[in-house]
């Protein structure tokens, strides 16, 4: 999420009566604004349609708002650590320089291989029956990369974590869902329609856990925090680990058999999904779903006074956090899936990645099919035109 991945500053959380009152000042504010904007006819992106304001989007960007003030805020870094993060960079950019990584971001990500043992745990989510899927993750950070050692010290085991939804037949095309930020628990099967696809749709689904988030966090009620932080370095690990673990369970999938590959993916997930559209040929289809695609724009949002004024100082904020961050911007990795297997969907009032970062991933993808809905970010969890548009992707090669 990049409008604002989490809107608290300083490191005092609101109580939920100010965080109600924001979200509907908010609200208001950006409804306003938003219908005099298509009045004045100022859209930045003509390709998104404009859609009228009406009670259910009112609604969904309150939801939106009120979320982002209860997903937890990017760590901080203390004033005292600047300079170290200035040395990190430095030493990050050297080793750019001497791998090849910023004329070939995809050499930073190299291929593992299918895990050696898994093990599988029958689970149940009310009444559905899911398996869930243990293995040894395997990621080793780059050496020479600064902050390895602490990414590390931040997982709470060496275990990835998949939920799986999966037919007795080896010939079924296989779903890989990919979750946002702060999700990754039994719950997102829901939130999926993993059901739905199973079972109807004849898929075999797959929902990877993403490193700190769902029960790979130390802090359970904090899923995700950690992963996208201040401290920017660290995303060249967050990003190298999770895709990483994708792979794993990818090379998992493909010992299963399978007549087809389709990953999805929303927000942070989508991002993901992105990633590895231009790492992975063997990918039949790609669905990015309100994708963060610049890890930049929280970076500069949430740095704060008096944090901001020494960034400035250390000029961390310019031209050397671009530099940092092109290694993990699906922006500069060319897409080696084909394009008639490319998809992407937005919100048109997204409050959180904004409707904006998927017009980027849309056009660096060669302008692919796409749909528009009318709703926020969250919105895509019940958007009519949302489900349908996925729906008739993947009903496209149903069993």
């Amino acid at each position: 999420m990049t409008g604002r991945i989490a809107s608290l500053g300083g490191g005092e959380q609101p109580s939920r009566y100010r965080r109600f009152v924001r979200a509907n000042a908010r609200t208001t504010s950006f409804l306003a604004h938003s219908a005099g904007r298509g009045l004045r006819q100022t859209h930045d992106y003509p390709e998104i349609p404009t859609r009228a304001v009406s009670p259910a989007i009112a609604l969904s960007v309150w939801v939106d708002e009120l979320v982002m003030g209860l997903l937890p805020r990017m760590p901080d870094v203390a004033l005292s650590e600047v300079g170290r993060l200035s040395e990190d960079v430095d030493g990050a950019l050297a080793a750019y320089a001497a791998h090849g990584w910023a004329a070939k971001p995809t050499a930073f990500y190299p291929a593992p291989a299918a895990p050696d043992h898994v093990e599988r745990m029958p689970h149940r989510l009310g009444r559905k029956n899911y398996t869930s899927l243990s293995f040894a993750s395997g990621f080793a950070p780059h050496e020479g990369v600064p902050g390895a050692e602490r990414w590390m010290q931040l997982q709470s085991s060496d275990r990835a974590q998949a939920f799986v939804l999966q037919h007795p037949e080896p010939d079924r095309p296989w779903l890989v869902n990919l979750h946002g930020y702060s999700s990754g628990t039994a719950m997102d099967l829901l939130a999926f329609r993993a059901q739905h696809h199973h079972r109807t749709l004849g898929y075999n689904v797959i929902h990877p856990v993403l490193p700190l988030h769902g029960r790979r966090s130390r802090r359970p009620n904090r899923s995700g925090q950690g992963f996208l932080t201040l401290d920017y370095v660290q995303h060249l690990h967050s990003f190298a680990h999770a895709v990483w673990d994708v792979r794993r369970c990818l090379a998992w999938v493909r010992a299963q058999g399978g007549t087809s590959i389709t990953v999805h993916g929303v927000s942070l997930g989508g991002m993901l999904t992105a990633q590895l559209a231009a790492l992975d040929p063997d990918i039949d289809r790609v669905i990015a779903g309100t994708p963060l695609i610049d890890v930049t724009k929280p970076v500069r949002h949430e740095t704060v006074p008096p944090l901001r004024d020494a960034y400035e100082r250390h000029d961390l904020l310019g031209e050397r956090l671009d530099r940092v961050s092109q290694v993990v911007s699906p922006l500069t990795m060319p897409c080696v899936v084909p394009e008639q297997g490319r998809f992407v969907y937005a919100g048109v009032v997204d409050r959180m990645t904004t409707p904006g970062e998927a017009h980027r991933l849309w056009t660096h993808w060669g302008r692919p099919e796409v749909c528009w809905y009318a709703g926020s970010h969250c919105a895509s969890a019940w958007s009519r035109e949302a489900r349908r548009f996925v729906d008739g992707i993947l009903g496209r090669t149903a069993v």
